[in-house]
């Protein structure tokens, strides 16, 4: 990851005093990010306020008082939906305010935050055979995904959409399921299916499966005795089994 740096300086007796604030160059929405806020120079206890805006509305500020230059200070900042006004803006603005100035920076803003894992009960289907599909969808924390919804789309092999779900939040664990049925008329191949989490979000997880006619294998199995008799006083019997 490329961090960015915003500082301020001022000059006194020819000696440079400091802070500055070092960030991600990208950060991802609903997701916690961390900044490190610091003063260089022979300064100390020196307060400086980190925040974002967006259509020059403040969200998501820290202020801090930095000891001195060997002790600077970690702050976290974080873009949520209702900071954005629905709108999906490419970046925020990155401010810090401090003693010896303010200095503004603009971030790009990810919504590609998280993760989406997709399973299916079986990689090869009938087209008579329902397809029993799992979503586990995780935060960058990898802490179960509870409050948006997930959609769910089935393609086939040209490409359309055939089927889509959308699951309501709540799920506790993180973990979604549903059951999709193939259309009376299948196009065989290899079938996609898209989980994407809900809301601003371009997150999503793919997995492929193979949907084809088949038809259990058949096979005669041959016994052979060693005897072309056996009395009701024979223990043991010794046979020969084959198949083909």
């Amino acid at each position: 990851m490329i961090f960015l740096l915003l500082i301020a300086i001022q000059i006194v007796g020819g000696h440079g005093r400091y802070h500055y604030v070092l960030a991600p160059n990208v950060i991802r929405f609903e997701n916690e990010e961390t900044l490190v806020v610091g003063v260089l120079g022979d300064v100390r206890r020196q307060q400086i306020s980190v925040w974002l805006e967006y259509l020059d509305m403040a969200f998501s500020k820290s202020t801090v008082i930095v000891p001195d230059a060997e002790h600077p200070l970690e702050v976290s900042i974080k873009v949520t939906e209702h900071d954005l006004f629905s709108d999906k803006p490419s970046s925020v603005r990155l401010i810090c305010d401090g003693p010896y100035g303010k200095q503004t920076r603009d971030i790009i803003l990810s919504y590609e935050s998280g993760y989406v894992i997709v399973q299916t009960d079986k990689p090869l289907y009938n087209p008579r055979e329902p397809v029993y599909v799992r979503v586990l969808a995780m935060d960058e924390a990898m802490n179960p995904i509870k409050h948006n919804r997930l959609e769910i789309d089935l393609i086939n092999p040209l490409n359309r959409t055939v089927d889509r779900v959308t699951l309501k939040p709540g799920k506790k664990n993180g973990i979604y399921r549903w059951k999709f049925e193939f259309p009376s008329v299948v196009d065989f191949g290899t079938w996609t299916i898209i989980a994407r989490i809900g809301g601003m979000f371009e997150t999503w997880g793919v997995f492929s499966i193979e949907v084809r006619e088949f038809v259990l294998p058949t096979f005669g199995v041959t016994i052979t005795p060693s005897r072309t008799y056996i009395l009701p006083s024979d223990d043991t019997i010794l046979v020969v089994v084959t198949s083909e």
